[in-house]
């Protein structure tokens, strides 16, 4: 969070000290003077709050870790303010027995994968990640949790305290060290909010908060962006008027300063936001035409809108290269156009549901061929609803060979229902999965005459062909 941006500033002529560089200690960890007071504390959560965005409050924290996993003869948890619905990439991350880090998967989890990004999800921060596995792998640290599972706004703290209490029950006797957004952090209220760790009670959890140097930090919408701070040796102090303006005395119990200059850091995904952009861009374009057009008067013209927002997305899809971007971002990348693609598809879908005619199917000589064609394109996209898929495959079926529909269109369907639902090999050969770097053909059904049955249904390139084709497409 950055509710806390504005009072660095009125603490930044506190102390000029000159920073100091971190040198690491016997232990193998970068030494953070004053921090005995944090490790001798009786508290099992030490809490710390941080402004996102920056290279170095991850980097420190890292630190953090590694002298309290030196110092304590306990387990060591760590939590951070991540989506839980990222649980299965960071596991397979930390854990799995690999050479090595599994990191291009750790990219696809849902907060890595969105489009404003606020920090938590930046270069610095996968470099904390990494540095975490390492410290699984040594047994340093029993586990890393991920705690911030907004169900409403209201309950967010709430909930977040109730994750971390759920992580120290998961390992008893350990302590747990937590990064947060700073407001999340303080023990006090914080303009009538109570923050998660004001949600724990006091003796239970040790909150500092985090301040760097002036510099820059990465904000979601614009960048890089001027961030104020405050000059002082790195190291941790008591909280008090001193270091902390009035309002703030009682949040927390220390302050802790990275003693350096702040640097703003960016997405550790960024090629891969920047390869799809092309995607998300395409269709907010098409959404602001459509939204100043005068309302659909009938299904064939809601149809034919329908056409444009499914083909439009999907024309900027075939178009970007992911194969150029660096290896470890491509299932990010696949991921994030999909993200894109499946929630505007799911609207398309709801759409087309309430216009389907109580039997039959929606005929070319009724509707014209780019409505028809608009009806078909979003029941073929509808790969996570067998129900539609099914439904419409039976309708079309019987206007193959009428003209009333592409019957290309109903071989598609065919195939994608044959392999998606029916566990079966496909009849017409349109379907082609991306793996190991290239395009492959799905299974066929009876391949030898793949060709006869492409010719009746008017796929007049033969099956080589059409898989020659698509092979110079994007493919991760």
């Amino acid at each position: 969070m950055r509710g806390l941006i504005g009072t660095i500033a009125m603490i930044a002529a506190l102390s000029l000290a000159p920073c100091a560089q971190a040198q690491t200690d016997d232990t193998g960890c970068n030494p953070v003077p004053g921090l005995e007071a944090a490790l001798n504390s009786p508290a099992r959560v030490l809490w710390f709050g941080e402004v996102h965005g920056t290279a170095e409050t991850p980097a420190l924290f890292g630190d953090i870790v590694c002298a309290v996993a030196a110092h304590d003869n306990r387990p060591v948890v760590v939590a951070l303010e991540r989506t839980p619905q990222e649980t299965e990439q960071w596991l397979a991350f930390l854990h799995a027995d690999a050479p090595e880090p599994m990191t291009g998967f750790l990219l696809t989890g849902a907060q890595w994968r969105q489009r404003a990004q606020d920090g938590r999800n930046s270069e610095a921060m996968l470099a904390l990640a990494l540095r975490l596995r390492d410290m699984v792998k040594s047994g340093d640290v029993a586990d890393v949790a991920l705690i911030d599972d907004v169900k409403t706004p209201e309950t967010r703290d709430a909930d977040m305290a109730a994750a971390v209490q759920k992580a120290e029950a998961n390992h008893p006797g350990a302590r747990v060290v937590v990064l947060t957004g700073n407001v999340h952090a303080m023990k006090a209220p914080f303009r009538g909010m109570t923050a998660a760790a004001g949600h724990l009670s006091p003796g239970e959890v040790y909150s500092v908060a985090i301040f760097t140097g002036p510099g820059t930090r990465w904000d979601g919408t614009r960048g890089a962006v001027a961030m104020d701070g405050v000059e002082r040796p790195r190291g941790m102090v008591a909280a008090s008027e001193n270091v902390l303006p009035a309002p703030l005395v009682g949040g927390y119990d220390a302050v802790v300063f990275t003693g350096t200059a702040t640097t703003a850091s960016a997405p550790a995904d960024q090629a891969a936001l920047d390869v799809t952009a092309p995607v998300h861009n395409a269709y907010a374009t098409i959404e602001d035409i459509q939204g100043r057009m005068p309302p659909a008067t009938s299904d064939r013209d809601r149809l034919e809108r329908l056409y444009d927002l499914d083909q439009t997305g999907r024309g900027a899809f075939n178009i970007i290269n992911i194969a150029a971007i660096p290896a470890d971002q491509r299932l990010a990348a696949w991921q994030m156009a999909a993200d894109d693609m499946d929630a505007h598809d799911l609207a398309d879908q709801q759409a087309l549901k309430a216009m389907m005619p109580k039997s039959g199917w929606f005929k070319r000589s009724v509707y014209g061929d780019k409505a028809a064609a608009g009806a078909f394109f979003v029941a073929q996209h509808a790969h996570k609803d067998s129900v539609l898929m099914r439904e419409v495959l039976k309708r079309v079926t019987p206007l193959v060979g009428t003209g009333e529909i592409d019957d290309a269109d109903y071989a598609r369907m065919y195939d994608r229902v044959a392999l998606t639902f029916e566990h079966k090999g496909q009849r017409y050969g349109t379907q082609v999965t991306c793996a190991g770097g290239g395009w492959h053909l799905e299974p066929l059904e009876d391949p030898d005459h793949v060709d006869e049955r492409r010719r009746a249904v008017g796929l007049m390139q033969t099956e080589a062909e059409y898989v020659k084709g698509v092979e110079g497409r994007s493919c991760g």
